[in-house]
């Protein structure tokens, strides 16, 4: 229930679409005929993002101001499967995205502390992370083919003169989109 601010299909073929609302649960729906299958509580603000696994067997879903990025079996939709910590996102109104690889080995995020965090699907731990702007990463996206990665940062900000009497002024690593390799030795 609520207003639906999310959506996405299953990559399997599997005939399930998820809905994301902002009163704080997703819908598990088959796409034939919108037959509502399960909801999904546990985020702690308004779901802003669902996406499901390369394999189709697992949702990830992600909330307004909610710093937790959480982990469903669809098989079984009991419980939360783990919750990735730690995506920095409780002071900003925006939506932080995440995505997983090609793979399907990783997930990636953005965060309002400028830091990507690249978490292990299979265990639920984070692997690493590197500061990609000095503001708010809202937008992270793996190549599909290529080990890439592209994130977008910057916010609107509100708010007149300074401490010094001069109007804030942003720095060329602030508003923009930037290019990521990875590479494994």
């Amino acid at each position: 229930s609520g207003i639906v601010s999310t959506i996405a299909f299953s990559p399997t073929h599997s005939g399930m679409l998820a809905a994301g609302s902002y009163s704080r649960t997703t819908g598990i729906y088959r796409e034939d005929n919108m037959e509502l299958l399960y909801v999904l509580h546990g985020q702690e603000g308004g779901v802003t993002q669902v996406l499901f696994s390369k394999d189709g067997n697992y949702l990830y879903t992600g909330g307004r101001k909610d710093p937790y990025i959480l982990c469903w079996d669809i098989r079984k939709t009991v419980d939360i499967v783990y919750k990735l910590l730690y995506r920095s996102s409780e002071d900003t109104n925006q939506r932080i995205h995440f995505d997983v690889e090609h793979g399907g080995r990783y997930l990636g995020t953005g965060s309002q502390d400028g830091v990507v965090h690249v978490y292990n699907l299979e265990s639920g731990q984070w692997v690493s992370s590197f500061r990609a702007a000095s503001d708010s990463i809202n937008g992270f996206s793996f190549h599909p083919f290529y080990a890439m990665a592209v994130t977008s940062s910057g916010q609107r900000r509100y708010g007149g003169v300074g401490d010094d009497g001069e109007e804030p002024t942003l720095s060329g690593d602030e508003n923009c989109v930037s290019v990521w390799s990875f590479y494994s030795s």
